[in-house]
């Protein structure tokens, strides 16, 4: 049939009586599990190689009978097993794997038989535990060997690597927290320049200004813009944005009402149902407008979350109470939004000034 798969297992899934046959399927890259109807493993075991056939070919190989690849790559078989775990782990334990694969793992084992030289284990064990801390070399290890074992159950490898495990003492190296550098000051002007110096759009990243204007325009998170989609937050026309409780920090209202400005930013955003933005490195964009518009202490410091601290303080100067600022800024507690509204002494002589009193 012109299918290439890696030779059958069987097992008994959980809540279930009847065992199932499966295999996967390089050229398809996923997995195919079937029903054997039987409740009995050496049953389950005779009827596996038909249903094996049947489904990929006139013969069917043996259980663990394909050779082993030793120059398969650790970070193709690693993606193939996330996509396979998905269902099983969750979403956020399996980004997490890819990313210990992707920074960790794969550069310390580029292949696949890499899992089978001891040295090269205790080498990652002992250079990971002077980075990270204990757990987190444990989780990258539990990564690894989830892998082995899928791998093994595939016929990718004809045995299973031993994967070191470290002890409970090994406490390994405590990161040192950075502090989030607080937000630089920025008057409306520089942030209009700012946004001016954007491009509209840009390769790859799709819609860049009108986006950021949403982001200042409504001081939303950056990682909210991130996830923002059509229908599920916003539809074209709309006046609102419906959010969901994890958005919203600080009121149990989904619904958030948008200024002209950023509705005029949504609907030049808006192509099609899905994403709006999506998860983009705009570094580059950034920081050539930072440069273009701001100075030079303030561009080598700025960073997109400073828009939205921008948006919140200058929405309090504007006049703002500290309810509707707190409202505006979906922060829990007033004592967060009261730390925004950044008093100059501008802004005192003009208070006075106003009352008649200089």
């Amino acid at each position: 049939m012109g299918r290439h798969a890696t030779g059958w297992k069987i097992r008994l899934p959980k809540r279930s009586k009847t065992y199932t046959v499966y295999w996967w399927d390089i050229e398809e890259q996923r997995q195919h599990e079937y029903s054997t109807k039987q409740t009995d493993p050496e049953a389950a075991t005779k009827v596996a190689p038909k249903i094996y056939a049947k489904h990929v070919g006139s013969t069917a190989p043996k259980s663990r009978g394909v050779k082993p690849t030793p120059s398969l790559k650790l970070d193709d078989v690693a993606v193939d097993w996330i996509e396979a775990m998905r269902g099983q782990i969750g979403d956020g334990t399996l980004a997490s794997y890819s990313g210990s694969f992707d920074s960790f793992l794969v550069p310390s084992f580029p292949l696949l038989s890499d899992l089978f030289d001891d040295a090269k284990k205790a080498d990652y064990v002992s250079v990971r535990l002077k980075q990270v801390q204990g757990k987190t070399v444990r989780k990258e290890l539990s990564a690894l060997r989830g892998l082995a074992s899928w791998a093994h159950t595939q016929g990718l490898i004809d045995k299973l690597p031993s994967i070191p495990s470290i002890p409970k003492k090994a406490l390994g190296t405590k990161h040192t927290k950075k502090r989030r550098s607080k937000a630089i000051p920025l008057t409306p002007e520089e942030v209009e320049a700012f946004l001016a110096a954007l491009p509209e759009r840009a390769p790859k990243l799709g819609v860049v200004r009108a986006r950021f204007v949403l982001s200042y325009e409504m001081a939303l998170r950056p990682s909210l813009v991130d996830r923002l989609s059509c229908p599920d937050h916003w539809t074209p026309k709309s006046r609102y944005l419906d959010l969901d409780g994890a958005s919203m920090k600080g009121r149990e209202e989904s619904l958030k009402r948008l200024t002209k400005r950023a509705i005029e930013a949504l609907e030049a955003s808006y192509r099609k149902p899905g994403l709006l933005y999506g998860h983009h490195d705009y570094r580059v964009v950034v920081r050539a407008a930072a440069a273009a518009s701001l100075t030079p202490d303030k561009a080598a410091k700025f960073t997109p979350a400073h828009l939205r601290s921008a948006g919140i303080t200058h929405y309090c100067r504007a006049g703002a109470s500290l309810p509707a600022a707190q409202r505006f800024a979906d922060h829990r507690l007033a004592s967060t939004t009261d730390k925004y509204m950044r008093a100059t002494e501008k802004d005192n002589e003009d208070e006075l000034r106003r009352q008649g009193r200089l």
